[in-house]
């Protein structure tokens, strides 16, 4: 998940390409980091959680932000969800 815009994406090797968002390729690691750091106080999220909860969770935190946006970009973020969910 893109760190800077909540996207999922996708890993390289080192490298993380957010593939359907703002199109930021950053350090895979730090990518990662900065994803934990932005959790550890999260009360939703625990460590327990399965993956799958917790990527359920983050996508419906990610629509919800963007319920307000302009119509085209609405209609584009459907797109989007649709094909992360088919993946």
């Amino acid at each position: 998940m893109c760190s800077q815009c909540g996207c999922l994406g996708k890993r390289t090797g080192d490298k993380f390409h957010c593939t359907q968002g703002c199109g930021a390729v950053m350090q895979a690691d730090q990518n990662a980091a900065v994803n934990v750091l932005a959790r550890l106080h999260d009360n939703e999220l625990h460590r327990w959680l399965p993956f799958t909860k917790v990527k359920q969770i983050l996508l419906e935190r990610y629509r919800r932000s963007d319920e307000t946006a302009h119509p085209e970009l609405q209609l584009q973020l459907q797109k989007l969800s649709t094909s992360m969910e088919l993946s």
